[in-house]
């Protein structure tokens, strides 16, 4: 494209003659191409398109798992109603039970309380009922204000500690503190006092026994006790 000035001699009026207005053609500036603008956009749209990529490709790899579809309690087996499936971001064969392996976790029983929406794992329960063998359940009364304020849920654990009689005094002589896990607990009868039920090993059976034709006082033990 070119442009046109024009130029006139001051004094002269134009269309006179040999003084006729002169035409001045001025050359075209080429245009600068700005390559690191090109440069700059392309990368972009790679970038763009590599993020797609991976988020489609994360999104690919869920995998239909199991999960609790309803609280399940300690020591209850499991049952086909317990279960639901949900798509989870695989993280190991060995973390997730897939919705396939449904038949390898119906039957079996909780080792802990699973809650409703957890993501079944296959640590969560065992072949064995409960009591296995080697294990007993004993049921303790314990009077009131002798719970935890927090109160207990089945599967936590808890050391029974054997009191003296409040009415006499008198320690039980076969008496002596064990671990044990909670398998259940009652409702506070008119007195107050509520049943507790225990998951102890056959080795404390006797002082366990003891301990629930006595008193006595259940603490609440943390991780790793």
């Amino acid at each position: 494209m070119e442009f046109l000035a024009l130029f006139s001699r001051p004094g002269l009026a134009t269309g006179e003659t040999g003084q006729a207005d002169r035409t001045l053609r001025v050359p075209r500036v080429p245009r600068r191409r700005r390559w690191w603008l090109l440069a700059v956009t392309v990368a972009l749209v790679v970038t763009s398109g590599a993020g797609s990529y991976a988020l489609f490709s994360a999104v690919d790899q869920r995998v239909e798992t199991l999960v609790a579809a309803r609280d399940i309690p300690f020591g209850a087996v499991v049952t086909g109603a317990d279960l639901t499936t949900a798509l989870v971001a695989a993280d190991g064969p060995a973390r997730t039970v897939a919705a396939t392996k449904r038949g390898s976790i119906v039957g079996r029983t909780a080792v802990a309380t699973i809650p409703a929406g957890t993501v079944i794992t296959p640590g969560q329960v065992r072949q064995q009922s409960v009591p296995a063998a080697g294990e007993v359940v004993v049921a303790v009364r314990t009077e009131p204000g002798t719970l935890p304020a927090r109160g207990l849920r089945p599967g936590g654990m808890v050391r029974v500690v054997p009191v003296a009689d409040p009415q006499t005094g008198i320690d039980d002589p076969a008496g002596g503190e064990f671990d044990a896990t909670v398998l259940g607990v009652g409702a506070p009868d008119p007195q107050g006092a509520v049943t507790v039920e225990l998951l102890v090993s056959a080795a404390v059976a006797e002082r366990a026994s003891s301990a629930a034709a006595g008193h006595v006082v259940l603490l609440v033990l943390g991780p790793g006790r």
